[in-house]
């Protein structure tokens, strides 16, 4: 009886292994993929061809890890286990909360209102937010959860951390993304509601730009903020 237990527990132990192995290499693969995205993502540097077709083969390679993962519908924040609305208080006041902060910092620095395309801007990228927020609670949370072994907030804060990386070098952006990120991964553990994160991060994204944007490079990262502030020859 002795010996099942121990090679049962051996077993078991082999098992974990193997879970944090894979974690640990699509957790590899995913932010390699995503750095080399952004760090080609030039229209001066890159010809179109080469950054869509770059894009379209990360993204399948993603895509194929998710797929691999098999997520339910509820993991894929689709069915909240309580109901759409639950958590929208507290979702609320941290989204208000921020913006109000955000109001009052641009007001104090002089910068509000310095994005004349805002309009433009918000059409052409709000499906961006939501992609963002899938590939954190989808992609990276549950992969450090494997990693870590562990479910509470640590996980939340490493996920921020990581997620933060893929908005460098834009300092600035790493900060809010590091705050807010550790927020919204704490909120979609409670309330597994990805539409509600969605809708937060876009209020964010365009109020970041209305209000900081001289200070936050119109939200570039890669070699897009770069070669954004890059001195120019005359």
């Amino acid at each position: 009886m002795r010996v099942m237990q121990q090679v049962t527990t051996l077993l078991n132990r082999q098992w974990v292994d193997t879970r944090r192995h894979q974690a640990m290499l699509e957790l590899i693969v995913v932010m390699t993929a995503l750095l080399f995205i952004l760090w080609t993502d030039s229209r001066f540097i890159f010809p179109k061809f080469f950054r869509t077709l770059n894009t379209v083969l990360c993204g399948m390679l993603i895509g194929a890890i998710v797929w691999h993962q098999r997520p339910t519908l509820r993991e894929f924040g689709l069915a909240p286990r309580k109901g759409w609305f639950d958590g929208a208080t507290s979702l609320a006041a941290f989204t208000l909360g921020a913006v109000t902060l955000g109001t009052l910092v641009g007001w104090c620095l002089g910068s509000i209102g310095q994005m004349p395309e805002l309009g433009r801007w918000a059409s052409k990228n709000w499906t961006q937010e939501g992609i963002q927020q899938l590939l954190l609670q989808v992609v990276l949370v549950p992969r450090l959860r494997i990693l870590l072994d562990r479910d509470d907030w640590s996980v939340s804060a490493a996920s921020a951390l990581t997620f933060s990386l893929l908005h460098t070098p834009n300092i600035g952006l790493m900060a809010l993304t590091l705050v807010s990120g550790f927020f919204w991964c704490e909120w979609f553990r409670r309330y597994q509601n990805l539409p509600a994160l969605w809708l937060s991060h876009f209020i964010l994204a365009v109020t970041a730009l209305w209000t900081l944007n001289p200070y936050l490079g119109n939200l570039r990262v890669g070699i897009g903020y770069l070669w954004s502030s890059a001195p120019r020859i005359s």
